[in-house]
Order: C-alpha cells, then structure tokens, then sequence
C-alpha cells in the first residue's frame, strides 16, 4: 500500500494497490464498485498489481492563486504531486480553464512553461472542456437552466416541442451531423451539401447498433429541409432544396421495416413522427414523384392530421389520374369524417384504368357473363364508393362489382363498372338513398 497527500491543499489521495491474492480483493472490490458508481474513487490495473484504487475528494480552494499553483505543481519533479495536482485541476473543473488556455500561452521562447506542464495543461484541457460540455448537454436535456441553448433549437422546438424526449433527440442530432449544423455559417449551398452526403450515404439502418446514429442523421436531415431560414439578410426565409432523388431515398429509409421498427420502440418516436409530418408540408405538390413519395410516407406512419392533403391531391387534376385514385384509397384510411368530402368529385369522369374485380361468393354482377371481364374505374366511381362506405353503407347494395370489405380498407379494383349503364344505375341509387336520409 501506498499513501501520499497535499498537506496544504483539500485534496487526499490515496493509492492502494494489492499484488497478493484474488481472495483479499475479492473483499475490497466491492466496496470499490460502490464507490466508484458514487464518483468517489476511480480504479484500474496499472503494472503488476491487480488493481489500483484513487481515493479524491474534491477541492473546495477555486481561487486563482491556487489554481496557479496548482499548475506549476503540474511540472514538480516528483510524479506522486504532479499526479495530485492535475487530479484538483480536474475536480475544480471550469474555474481552471482560462489558466490552463493561458498556461499555454507565452510572448517569446524565455517564457515557455515546462514541457511536462505544457503537456499535462492540454491533456487538462480537453478533459475539463469535455466534462464542462458534458454537463452543459444534461443540464440542457433535464431543462435546469433556461439560459443553455443549441444553435437550432428555438426551431427545432417550435416542431417538437420542449419536453425531454425532444431534448435528447436534438442532442442526438448534433452528435450524430455536427456537420451540417457547422455548415449554416457557410451558407444555404453548403449546408445542401452536407444533407445531400448524409442522404446518400447515412441513411440505412443495419443493425440494432447503429440504428440511434442513423435516427440522430434522420432527424438532422428532416430537420434542416422542413424549416424556412434566411439565408441572406437581403433575401426572404427559404427551405433548402432536395433533389427529386433525395427526396425518394428518405422515403425509401422511412419505409423500411427495419426503420420502421427502430422509430416506434425509440424513446422519441414522438418527435421525430413530428419532424416526418413537418418534412411533408415543405414538399412540392406539384411534382407527382414528390406526391407519390408523400402519400406512401403519408400511409406508412398513418398520419391522420395529413387526410386533408390526400384529399387535396385527389381532386388535383394536373396529378396523373393513378395517383389521385391512390391519394383517395389512403383519405379513406385516414379519415374518420362520415360527410360528403368527396362530393366534389362525384362528376369527376377521369379513367383511372381497367382492372379485373376482386370477386367473392357474396358477388351479385347484373351482367351474369362478367367472368373474365374487366372493370373500368373512374375517379367518380371511387368518390362515390368511399362516400358509401363512409356513410357506413355497403357499396355492394349500390351495384359495385366486389367482395367483402375489410375495415378501413378499399383497393382500386374494388371500385368500377363493367358498364355505363351500373355505372349510372348505382348513382341514381346513391341520389335516391341520400334523398331519403334527409327527408
């Protein structure tokens, strides 16, 4: 056993080490184990001990003279008080940054500290920095001080809210792409840049391990493209720009099971769910690959505050005619409304294309030599079906060629005639019934 100590500091330690048998620290280890889970010692295996044990406790003198003299202790010849002093510089943490950066600071080569000094002042350094950012991270994720902030976070808030979970979430978003936070003194370009680096080669979950890194790489790319900032003191606030591509290879992240599976048992499902939704109301509704990669994110996370847009996008005629009739299946999914919604669309005679019916026993066709035919669907026949089924009526009673319907659900080959003559039939039907509900 060893023993050395500051007389004129608050700092003992002591330093313990056992080279006999396992037996004896078997009987010291686990009051060692508590200790350390405490912060009041630390252990290791140095040399041929078995282990070693650091008594510390912290100093309470922070005042610069002894700061000072605590760093020219960091140069004294003998290692057991160099060792103590650089142990109180790092219990006084914070107080003994600006003397240590100074430390390594000097007008001509007269002044040069000692290179023991020197060495152990940077190593001091990036301890102490590390611990006092640390600190500042927990401080900020458990909300104890409103005057720590992240460069983003006002926005990033204003998305997510301010709870823990979005705390934590932020956090991993700046460890995770510190690089696309660091680009936003560069520029609207660079930061384009750096989302398109994280896009093509961050985005793909293969395993449970990095499966937190790539959420964090998520959440900082969904970020940065779902929120105006102004690039330019003589331009309005603007939202980066995704490539078509990129657009889709986020899409195609979010919907892998895998991902799928992270984000709902992550600890801020929550937020990033919000961080996705966000991310949709900046796309183009004009650009039918962004449309499409829209309402497959749309139907895959079951966002219901997004029905209104599915609806939109079914009565966009510029939008190819498929997928407005996919935009209509997904707003029934999503929508729990029983009115009229679709009502508008009711004239609307696109062709959305010819398909052969899903057919079961229950399946009344007026035309008995149907077998093998095709149905041709219009967007009014899968407007009128949805205000059918929301009316919680059964579209078979109104002479739709089909099966039984699940809950919820409604594909497009359920929702045509063999003919004009059905065709005109079941809305007559349709008129007829709903003149009767309202007398």
């Amino acid at each position: 056993m060893t023993f050395c100590s500051q007389s004129d500091s608050k700092l003992t330690l002591q330093k313990i080490s056992w080279t006999g048998s396992c037996r004896i620290a078997s009987l010291v280890l686990p009051l060692a184990v508590s200790l350390y889970a405490l912060g009041s010692i630390s252990f290791a295996i140095e040399g041929n001990s078995l282990f070693s044990i650091q008594f510390s406790i912290q100093s309470t003198d922070r005042s610069p003279e002894k700061i000072k003299q605590l760093i020219l202790q960091l140069g004294d010849p003998d290692y057991s008080v160099r060792n103590a002093a650089e142990q109180e510089l790092l219990a006084i943490g914070e107080p003994a940054i600006a003397p240590l950066r100074q430390t390594l600071t000097y007008e001509d080569e007269t002044n040069v500290p000692d290179s023991e000094i020197r060495l152990r002042a940077i190593r001091l350094l990036i301890l102490v920095e590390r611990e006092v950012h640390a600190n500042m991270i927990r401080d900020f994720v458990d909300g104890k001080s409103e005057n720590i902030s992240l460069d983003g976070w006002d926005e990033f808030s204003g998305i997510v809210g301010e709870q823990k979970s979005s705390r934590q979430l932020f956090v991993k978003t700046h460890q995770s792409r510190p690089e696309i936070f660091k680009a936003i003194a560069k520029g609207k370009n660079a930061v384009e840049n750096e989302v398109h680096q994280a896009i093509t080669r961050r985005l793909r979950v293969t395993g449970s391990t990095n499966a937190n890194t790539v959420i964090g790489t998520l959440s900082a790319v969904l970020f940065m493209a779902s929120h105006q900032r102004q690039w330019d003191s003589n331009q309005s606030a603007t939202f980066i720009q995704l490539s078509d591509s990129d657009t889709t290879r986020i899409r195609q992240a979010l919907v892998r099971p895998q991902m799928l599976t992270s984000l709902n048992s992550h600890r801020s499902s929550k937020e990033v769910k919000l961080l996705i939704s966000k991310w949709l109301e900046s796309l183009s509704n004009e650009n039918p690959k962004s449309v499409a990669n829209q309402m497959a994110l749309i139907d895959s996370y079951q966002f219901k505050n997004q029905a209104e847009k599915c609806l939109a996008f079914a009565s966009d005629k510029r939008l190819p005619s498929q997928t407005r009739a996919i935009a209509i299946e997904i707003y029934f999914r999503l929508s729990d409304q029983t009115t009229d919604a679709l009502a508008h669309l009711l004239n609307d005679a696109t062709i959305v294309g010819a398909y052969l019916p899903t057919r079961d026993e229950n399946s009344q066709p007026s035309d008995k030599s149907s077998k093998g035919r095709l149905i041709e669907v219009q967007i009014r026949d899968l407007a009128l079906a949805v205000t059918i089924l929301q009316n919680n009526q059964d579209i078979r009673d109104f002479g739709f060629y089909t099966g039984a319907l699940e809950k919820k659900k409604l594909a497009i080959n359920q929702a045509g005639f063999f003919n004009d003559q059905d065709r005109k039939r079941a809305f007559e039907s349709w008129a007829q019934s709903k003149t009767k509900t309202e007398d």
